[in-house]
């Protein structure tokens, strides 16, 4: 079995470990995942709930139309989940409240049918839930103010006997002394109370209280221990008939609890709980509430029997506040990260376990051999069910939570730019404000909706915050979001945000914020499947389709291979580590092939010894394909330009016996430097030897100039790391031409070795001397003078060679900086003094020389002329015979 199978066999198995502990286990996975990337947990808790004994409650949707409760104690520990067996209308409805009565019994009251029917249900773990309140909001017909009109109060608890309260207003008009009609809000507050176990609901009590106009938000109603009320409603707290004797008309009190003898309630105006007595004569504070976060919206708030508050945000943020400070229990509803990240390790270390351990039984039980069939067949299952997956839970899920929020955002701005579908609101500075009216949403179809709420803000500079237009402070406020509404104001348009529950859109004005949210489902929505299956079932297919042609083409290449070696060409190695049937052939084609490579290898690596002494340009100028093709009958005559390098090391090099290491070390390193770029530029170097090389190239002047600079820089570069190494330096010259040159190869029968021949190289070889002499770098002929005109060079004189004068040019583009630009200064003058040298004038020509000899001391050629220019002074008639 080839390893590479084993492999993929092996990560088949862990995609259908993780495919199948997904498909069982997602709602935990995506906890764990979600907590280990982003701190918190994808489930969103909706409801916050606390017994007298400390008990608590939390409630999130654990899919679309089912409701599961989490339940733990004060400390965040012995965590129990079950999930209540629900009728279909409160599924479907809105959670108002909630209450555990034990860590296997909750009360749960639910606005059913677009907030048609208040119910309330007594749910026990492993039963059904019992209805035990069933009643019609009858007036009036707008959603939010339904809900408004029949709320439910508040839970409490007297021993075994569960009470709550509902609060029903009414309005009427009466007339009043001066005979004008006036309205008349009234609230009237039913107590009930049941047992916890078991058995009906009964009627402990009913009041009606002028609740004023602030009817709406501040009424508010508990059973107390007697039997009687405590109620809230026009700035005034009565508890059991007695008024409490506390000035309440800057207050806000929207939450009431009660535990034996104890009444607590919340200014939600300053965010402070009180505690009163039943007898109403003693009042204090008991803590400020503060939030954790502004960047958080608030889900729940909750104030306990026991004084303390509960704040939900967000969904999963759960924090306690108590006299004696704030503490978290976001635990209790999240594992934490620590937990998460060792979870998540261990399912997939045990995945990978399990894999290797399937795995190897599986090999072993086929000896390391498996059938084409059943190997693709299981691999083609665990990518489909890892591809399924992936598709439902990465792809389905979060497209329709975003199309979910993208059509309800539609119809929200629909709504809100509606002329008719808005109403005003006025501030103390007389502005007014459209925003959205809720009552037009009730017309359009929303998906998923359980509930709808609108909160208007104002932004108050001097308070830096966020406040409603009876000074209530919007953070204590269930639904709004201070970051929205920031966004809202700030960029004075619509925004909004969506999380797995509730859906938030802001409109913003100035100052004044509308913050319209609705509690609805965009987390798991019942989309259509048909476009995800397709796209299962098409890649699915694909993956199939690509097994086919992994198998198609193995089948090629084995062909391939057969009918290669059949015609015995040269042999590829066949890599098959299938561990099936085709493996087997393709073992037995490498070991009938292995003897075949290895001298083809052989034979390479020969020829590849060959070229480091006849190189493929030399191949070329020779019109030669192959080594094998050359001879000592191998011989080729062109054109060409020739490049004659000489270099010279210090004395010392060459005289000391010691240094015969240093010697052939220094000649192969400025040998490696340049004959690069001699070969890089269309060059072919002839004679290494140990003061030098040759080089024929293209008869073209300008590339062979260009080559003989670039040779020079490098050398400069050389030398200048040479130095600091404190290696010796070299002098470098290169003397240039044009002729005819012979290639041809010299030798006996033993050995043999390419050679360039030609008069040029002779007059190369006379200029390398005279470079010597002048202290010049590049001398050339006037064969290469075409190529001078992008160049910095001078005409320097007449050779005499034989019975011929030959004119030579020196190109100083490749001196040291400071030398170059020495002979740029004086190109002119240079060239005059030459002029007048040749002509006879010696006088002028000494006084040139003499005055650059003095300004650039580097210039070899104008000090050699001085000394010419000297002697013809003395007396020689033909200047041409002091010729350099």
């Amino acid at each position: 079995m080839g390893k590479l199978k084993r492999i993929a066999f092996s990560l088949a198995f862990i995609l259908l470990c993780a495919s199948i502990i997904c498909i069982f286990f997602w709602d935990n996975v995506a906890q764990w995942i979600y907590v280990t990337r982003l701190g918190y947990g994808e489930r969103e808790y909706i409801q916050i709930a606390v017994d007298t004994d400390g008990s608590m409650c939390a409630a999130y949707w654990k899919s679309p139309n089912q409701i599961a409760l989490r339940f733990f104690d004060a400390e965040g520990k012995n965590v129990r989940d079950w999930v209540p067996a629900l009728p279909e209308d409160a599924e479907n409805g809105y959670l108002a409240a909630l209450y555990p009565a034990d860590n296997e019994t909750a009360f749960l009251v639910f606005y059913e049918q677009n907030s048609t029917y208040l119910s309330v249900y007594r749910a026990k773990k492993g039963g059904t839930a019992e209805r035990l309140l069933h009643d019609e909001v009858i007036s009036p017909t707008a959603l939010m103010t339904r809900r408004d009109s029949y709320r439910f109060g508040t839970f409490s608890r007297q021993q075994d006997e569960i009470r709550f309260t509902v609060i029903e207003t009414s309005y009427r008009f009466e007339e009043a002394a001066d005979g004008s009609q006036e309205d008349v809000n009234t609230a009237k507050i039913t107590g009930y109370a049941c047992s916890a176990a078991g058995g009906g609901l009964r009627k402990l009590t009913e009041q009606e209280v002028l609740a004023g106009e602030d009817v709406f938000n501040l009424a508010q109603a508990v059973v107390l221990p007697s039997g009687g009320l405590a109620t809230y409603a026009n700035n005034q707290l009565v508890i059991d008939g007695t008024i409490l004797r506390t000035d309440l008309s800057d207050k806000h009190i929207t939450l009431l609890a009660v535990s034996g003898s104890s009444l607590y309630y919340l200014d939600s105006a300053s965010g402070t709980v009180y505690y009163t007595d039943l007898s109403g004569m003693r009042v204090q504070e008991v803590l400020q509430t503060r939030r954790s976060s502004d960047a958080l919206t608030l889900t729940d708030l909750v104030l306990t029997p026991s004084g303390d508050v509960l704040l939900l945000e967000d969904g999963w943020s759960l924090t306690r506040l108590s006299p004696g400070g704030a503490s978290s229990l976001s635990h209790a509803l999240n594992p934490s990260v620590f937990q998460s990240t060792v979870i998540i390790a261990g399912i997939i270390l045990g995945a990978v376990i399990v894999a290797l351990l399937l795995g190897h039984v599986f090999f072993f039980m086929y000896r390391g051999s498996v059938s084409l069939a059943l190997y693709w067949s299981f691999v083609i299952v665990s990518i489909g069910m890892a591809l399924g997956v992936y598709l439902h839970y990465g792809v389905m899920l979060p497209d329709a939570r975003v199309d979910r929020a993208e059509r309800i955002d539609a119809i929200v701005r629909k709504v809100a730019g509606s002329e008719e579908n808005v109403s005003g609101y006025e501030n103390d500075w007389g502005m007014i404000y459209r925003s959205i009216n809720v009552e037009s949403l009730e017309k359009e179809q929303l998906p998923s909706i359980r509930a709808v709420d609108q909160i208007v803000a104002i932004w108050s500079e001097e308070k830096q915050g966020y406040f409603t237009w009876n000074g209530e402070p919007a953070g204590l406020i269930e639904g709004f979001s201070a970051d929205l509404a920031d966004r809202a104001r700030l960029a004075q348009t619509y925004v909004n945000q969506y999380s797995q529950t509730r859906y938030s859109n802001a409109v913003a004005k100035d100052n004044v914020t509308v913050t319209f949210w609705m509690a609805t489902d965009t987390s798991k929505p019942e989309e259509a499947v048909e476009p995800y299956v397709l796209t299962a079932l098409g890649a699915l297919v694909l993956a199939i389709i690509v097994v086919l042609i992994v198998i198609s083409h193995s089948l090629r290449v084995l062909g391939r291979g057969l009918e290669r070696y059949s015609r015995q060409e040269p042999w590829s190695r066949l890599i098959m580590e299938t561990g099936d049937e085709l493996e087997g052939i393709a073992s037995s084609l490498n070991s009938m092939a292995a003897d075949r490579e290895m001298q083809e290898r052989n034979r390479n690596r020969m020829i590849e010894s060959y070229h480091r002494f006849v190189p493929e340009h030399v191949l070329a100028l020779l019109e030669r394909q192959s080594i094998l093709d050359v001879d000592k009958s191998t011989f080729a005559s062109r054109e060409m330009a020739m490049l004659m390098v000489r270099f010279l090391f210090p004395e010392s090099v060459y005289s000391v016996s010691s240094n015969s290491r240093l010697l052939f070390d220094s000649v192969n390193a400025v040998i490696e430097r340049t004959a690069p770029i001699a070969t890089r530029q269309g060059g072919t170097v002839f004679n290494f030897a140990i003061n030098g090389y040759d080089v024929v190239m293209e008869n073209n002047p300008v590339m062979a100039i260009s080559m003989a600079v670039a040779l020079q820089q490098e050398v400069l570069a050389f030398n200048e790391s040479r130095a600091r190494e404190g290696l010796p330096t070299v002098e470098f010259r290169i003397a240039l031409d044009v002729g005819n040159v012979n290639l041809g190869i010299v030798g006996d029968s033993a050995q043999m070795q390419p050679t360039a021949i030609s008069s040029g190289f002779t007059t190369a070889l006379e200029l390398i001397a005279l470079s010597e002499q002048l202290d010049a770098r590049i001398l050339c002929t006037e064969a290469i003078a075409p190529g001078l005109q992008q160049y910095g060079s001078r005409f320097i004189g007449k050779r005499k060679m034989k019975n011929d004068l030959l004119r030579v040019y020196e190109i100083f583009d490749g001196d040291p900086y400071e030398m170059r630009k020495g002979k740029e200064a004086t190109l002119s003058r240079f060239s005059q003094a030459v002029m007048a040298f040749y002509s006879g004038d010696s006088v002028q020509a000494k006084r040139i020389f003499l005055e650059l000899a003095h300004e650039t001391p580097t210039d070899g050629a104008a000090r050699h002329y001085l000394y010419l220019a000297d002697r013809m002074d003395g007396g020689a008639a033909d200047p041409e015979t002091f010729g350099l």
